[in-house]
């Protein structure tokens, strides 16, 4: 099945519209830059979004997780 997923070109990707054109052409590049393979696409932004966690929980102050507001 991955070996399915992965041989998508760009041509055959869905082409935006309606309501959610934005959502739809952010899902369309990030498949695009993981050259079709949807398992790669899913973990790079699996992996960004561990990342920006990460920078999000370095800029909270210590005084809110010591009492636990965080």
């Amino acid at each position: 099945m991955e070996a399915a997923m992965a041989g998508i070109c760009r041509e055959e990707l869905p082409n935006p519209e309606g309501p959610d054109d934005d959502l739809e052409r952010l899902v369309v590049e990030a498949i695009t830059l993981a050259e079709g393979d949807m398992r790669r696409a899913i973990r790079a932004l699996i992996l960004g979004q561990h990342e920006i966690e990460a920078e999000k929980a370095a800029q909270v102050s210590a005084g809110y997780i010591r009492r636990g507001l965080y």
